[in-house]
C-alpha cells in the first residue's frame, strides 16, 4: 500500500472523529436532531396506528394461527355462529322469528346449492344433488315453496312444526356438504 494513501486515510478518519467530536458542532446540530426525532417518532406513531386500525395483521397472520390451532378453517365458525342464530329462531316460540329462520336457512342452503351443484335453475341444482341426499330433496323443494309463502303473504302462518323439519333437515344436508362440521 501506498503510505500518502495510508496517510491520508488516517488523517481523514481523524479529522472526521473530531468534527464529531465537536461541541460547537454538536450544538448547532441539535435543531436538527430534534427535528429528526420528531419524524420518527411520528412515522412511528403513524405506523403503530394504522396497524391498530387496519385488519392486515389479522387477516395476513392471526387467522393462520386461529385456523392451525382450532384445525378448523375460520369461516366455520362464522358459520356456526350464523347457523346457531336460525336455530334459536326456531326455538323462540314466536311465529315472526319462524318465518325468519326459514328465509335465513333457505339463503344458506341456496348460496350451498349454487357453490356446490352444477345447473342455471333450481331444479337442474336439485337434480344433481339427489344423489348426495336423494331423502332431503322434497324438504328443499318445500322450503323453497314456504319462502316465496312468506315472501308474498306477510299475513301467513306457518307454524312450527314445518319449520322446524326444514331447519333439521338443513342441518344434516349442510353437514354431509361440510357447510357445517359434524
Amino acid at each position: 500500500m501506498d503510505p500518502n494513501f495510508v496517510s491520508f486515510v488516517t488523517k481523514g478518519t481523524q479529522d472526521l472523529i473530531a468534527a464529531i467530536e465537536n461541541q460547537a458542532l454538536a450544538e448547532n446540530l441539535a435543531g436538527v436532531k430534534a427535528m429528526f426525532i420528531l419524524f420518527s417518532l411520528i412515522l412511528g406513531g403513524g405506523c403503530i396506528y394504522l396497524l391498530k386500525t387496519s385488519n392486515y395483521i389479522n387477516d395476513n397472520f392471526l387467522i393462520d394461527f386461529k385456523e392451525l390451532w382450532t384445525y378448523h378453517p375460520l369461516n366455520t365458525f362464522e358459520r356456526l355462529k350464523k347457523w346457531g342464530k336460525i336455530q334459536k329462531r326456531i326455538s323462540t316460540g314466536i311465529e315472526a322469528e319462524y318465518k325468519l329462520a326459514v328465509l335465513e336457512a333457505w339463503d344458506i342452503m341456496e348460496q350451498v346449492l349454487e357453490d356446490n351443484y352444477s345447473g342455471d335453475s333450481l331444479e337442474e341444482q336439485l337434480d344433481a344433488a339427489q344423489q348426495v341426499f336423494p331423502q332431503y330433496i322434497d324438504t328443499i323443494r318445500k322450503a323453497y315453496e314456504l319462502k316465496d309463502k312468506i315472501i308474498t303473504d306477510a299475513n301467513l302462518e306457518v307454524g312450527y312444526d314445518l319449520p322446524k323439519k326444514i331447519v333439521d333437515d338443513f342441518t344434516i344436508v349442510l353437514q354431509k356438504v361440510r357447510y357445517l362440521p359434524t
